[in-house]
């Protein structure tokens, strides 16, 4: 059963929702890519469609170009920082209220933290005890209250809660708020009707792509951009490498990338059995995806890293592994320490 797990510098590697590793073919068609288009997409020269491959993109989510629009990013966090922090600078006149949790990834925090210094009233959203947004709450908040727009995350990258964004879509519609999804951990994994949100953004590591290329998708008009230049329209400065975007491309079309789950979780059961007098999953199967898995031990961070030396997962995020403090999304919801496997 270990087999279909990913073995690295000769440990399992359980922590794909960080980075997704990439494949030996994936590799050999960017090299490809990389002989085949190496030169600058914005170059006078250039008979690369950008267009086209925009437009491949939003295909695979069932979206036109007549009614969405494709920009590529550096990553999902910042395409998160561009729709949120776009958003309120086109937007502020409507309304200063921006609606979010707090469980959100701190791409998503610390941009309504910034929001909030240049004069925007952040309301957080009440959520129940798995993290899940409560509608008929969100619902009173957005009859009552002029709001902006509302961030969420569809799969929590921590305890792998999914948020009902389909139903979030259309009652932000109904009181007219934009919806922001960060669908991070769900692309490629979790799908629903990309058509009844305003917008969401794309990882390409996440789905075992090359580092450093993300996606913001969004409907209607342009919004500011916070990394000023004259490409992509001027929405985004900066020169976009072909290879890592088609590659990205091909991974879309392909579609769902998670393959053996039931074995691989199987194999991480019963290893935790082997090492552990008893542990336990934070999140309950019904609420949370199969693929994101958060443990609770009565063992410390140092014995679960002893425990476990043969494994390689996280804490938490690991954009803040770097940090002492527990995950603000474990800290939420228990008291206990709690580790993360992905598959």
């Amino acid at each position: 059963m270990s087999s279909t797990i990913d073995i690295i510098q000769g440990r399992y590697y359980l922590d794909n929702a960080s980075t997704r590793p990439v494949s030996e073919t994936l590799l050999d068609r960017f090299v490809k890519y990389s002989k085949d288009f190496p030169f600058n997409l914005s170059a006078s020269y250039n008979k690369f469609s950008l267009d086209e491959l925009k437009s491949d993109i939003l295909a695979t989510f069932n979206l036109s170009v007549i009614e969405h629009s494709v920009l590529v990013t550096a990553s999902a966090s910042e395409a998160l920082s561009q729709a949120i922090v776009g958003t309120y600078l086109s937007k502020f006149s409507v309304s200063n209220k921006v609606v979010t949790t707090r469980t959100e990834h701190k791409a998503v925090l610390k941009s309504v933290e910034y929001l909030e210094t240049i004069g925007a009233e952040i309301i957080y959203a009440d959520c129940d005890d798995y993290g899940r947004v409560d509608l008929s709450s969100l619902r009173e908040l957005l009859k009552t209250e002029r709001i902006l727009m509302f961030c969420v995350n569809h799969v929590n990258n921590e305890s792998g809660t999914i948020n009902p964004v389909e139903e979030i879509g259309k009652i932000c519609s109904e009181y007219d708020v934009l919806s922001i999804i960060d669908t991070t951990q769900s692309i490629g994994k979790t799908s629903f009707n990309y058509s009844l949100i305003d917008m969401f953004c794309v990882s390409s590591h996440k789905l075992g792509g090359i580092n450093g290329v993300g996606l913001l998708i969004k409907r209607g008009e342009a919004i500011p951009s916070i990394i000023h230049g004259t490409q992509q329209g001027g929405q985004r400065g900066g020169s976009i490498f072909a290879p890592s975007l088609l590659i990205l491309r091909d991974l879309l079309i392909t579609g769902p990338i998670l393959t053996d789950i039931g074995v691989k979780t199987r194999f991480v059961f019963d290893q935790l059995d082997e090492k552990f007098d008893s542990w336990g999953i934070l999140i309950p199967e019904k609420v949370r995806v199969p693929y994101i898995i958060p443990i609770v031990t009565s063992y410390s961070k140092v014995e679960v890293t002893q425990k476990l030396d043969d494994w390689i997962f996280s804490f938490g995020s690991s954009c803040n592994s770097s940090l002492e403090e527990k995950s603000h999304v474990y800290s939420l919801l228990t008291d206990n320490d709690v580790f993360r496997i992905s598959l």
